[in-house]
C-alpha cells in the first residue's frame, strides 16, 4: 500500500467523527490500520537508537534485567503518546519509502517477546514449576534461561546496530 498523507488524514477525520469506532465501514478500517501501523513502524525506527542504548546497558551490566523490561514498558508507552497525539491532533509525518521499517519493527517486537518470556515462570507450567522446587533445580533453571535471554538480547542488539547510522 502506497503511503497517502491527505486519505490517511480523511480516514483520520471520519473516525473522529463518528461515535463509535464499528460504525466505519471494514474496508475503511482496514487503510485506517495499515496507515496507523506504518506511523508505528515509523516511531519504531525514529527511536532505534534509544532501545540499542537500552539494550547496550544491559548487555554491559549497567542495568538489571528488570530494569530492561520497565524501560522497555515506558519506551512503549511514551511511544503510543506519540503515537495517539500525532492521530488525534492529525498530524501526519511524512514518511519515506524505507524498506528497513519492517525490519526494525520486527527487531522491538522480537525484544518485547523476549522480555515478556524473561522470568522462568513465564515458560512453565505451575505443575512444572513445583517439580522443578522440588527437585531443587529452579535456580539452575532460572540461570539457563537468563543466559538463553542474554543472548537473544544481544543477538537483536546486533542486529538493530546494522541500521544504527542510517
Amino acid at each position: 500500500m502506497k503511503f497517502n498523507k491527505k486519505h490517511y488524514r480523511e480516514l483520520l477525520q471520519y473516525s473522529q467523527n463518528l461515535r463509535n469506532l464499528d460504525e466505519m465501514p471494514d474496508d475503511m478500517w482496514d487503510q485506517l490500520s495499515k496507515y496507523s501501523a506504518i506511523l508505528w513502524k515509523h516511531l519504531d525506527w525514529e527511536m532505534k537508537e534509544i532501545y540499542a542504548d537500552l539494550m547496550a546497558k544491559f548487555l554491559n551490566g549497567e542495568i538489571s534485567e528488570g530494569i530492561l523490561k520497565i524501560e522497555f514498558v515506558r519506551l512503549q508507552k511514551s511511544q503510543e503518546q506519540v503515537h495517539k497525539s500525532l492521530e488525534s491532533n492529525l498530524i501526519i509525518l511524512s514518511t519515506t519509502s524505507n524498506p528497513n521499517l519492517d525490519n526494525i519493527a520486527d527487531l522491538i517486537s522480537d525484544l518485547q517477546s523476549v522480555l515478556e518470556e524473561f522470568a522462568v515462570e513465564s515458560t512453565f507450567s505451575l505443575k512444572d514449576l513445583q517439580q522443578l522446587v522440588i527437585e531443587k533445580k529452579y535456580a539452575e533453571v532460572e540461570k539457563q534461561k537468563k543466559f538463553q535471554n542474554y543472548e537473544l538480547i544481544k543477538e537483536i542488539y546486533s542486529n538493530l546496530k546494522t541500521y544504527l547510522d542510517d
